[in-house]
């Protein structure tokens, strides 16, 4: 290697390496003595503002990088958070500074209107097809058409429309083997194709949901996956 290439080389290596030793990384930890509501956290997001939004298993923390503001259920208030035990966090684009989704065990789905600060919510009604399958949900996701689909542990998948605010739910049926493979539903993703991909809890493997045909298609870990 000739030695005009070695210095090329170094000149370009040199500014960063001066620079991390002079602006070398930083690591704040953050704890419930600093102002967060609970130190276990299960998920985390950062809206288009800059907000850093925390969910824990006592509240919802929002962070601007110097202070902390902590949201949690009020008794008595119907607006308030409707559980402190908080397992998802959903932004869409368009919605971005203004709504957050809130997933929760025990409370069902929240909606927070970021500029009244108000929360509404969606909660499982017995006997009711089009209300939420159940009050703990795990995931949020919106898929390319615009519906929202909410995985929870135990009720299976729900579709939503955001506005008639009903549900449609997909629950796992033994006398059907085209039905979904588990009612527990930790991550959801869509595909090129539209199809949605299911990640379960227990026992359930994945899952490949056929929207056009309805159609769910069972993985566990002796299936080939073939997706092309």
């Amino acid at each position: 290697m000739s030695k005009f290439y070695c210095t090329f080389i170094l000149l370009i290596i040199f500014p960063f390496v001066a620079n991390s030793q002079t602006h070398p990384f930083k690591y704040e930890h953050i704890t419930e003595q600093n102002g967060l509501s609970h130190s276990c956290i299960s998920c985390i997001i950062q809206d288009s503002k800059g907000f850093i939004w925390i969910g824990t298993e006592n509240g919802l923390n929002k962070y601007d990088r110097y202070t902390m503001k902590e949201y949690i259920h009020e008794p008595g208030n119907p607006h308030s958070l409707s559980s402190n035990f908080i397992r998802a966090l959903y932004q869409q684009p368009v919605d971005s500074g203004k709504v957050l989704w809130i997933g929760t065990i025990g409370g069902g789905l929240n909606k927070f209107d970021l500029e009244l600060e108000k929360f509404t919510i969606y909660r499982h009604v017995p006997d009711d097809l089009t209300s939420l399958s159940h009050n703990d949900v795990q995931c949020i996701y919106k898929d390319r058409a615009g519906t929202m689909w909410i995985g929870t542990e135990g009720g299976g998948l729900n579709g939503f429309d955001r506005e008639t605010g009903k549900f449609i739910s997909y629950r796992h049926d033994s006398n059907d083997s085209n039905s979904i493979s588990d009612n527990w539903i930790y991550a959801i993703c869509e595909d090129q194709y539209g199809d949605l991909w299911l990640g379960h809890s227990r026992y359930g493997g994945l899952t490949k949901f056929d929207r056009q045909k309805g159609i769910f298609y069972h993985y566990n870990p002796t299936t080939t996956l073939n997706v092309i």
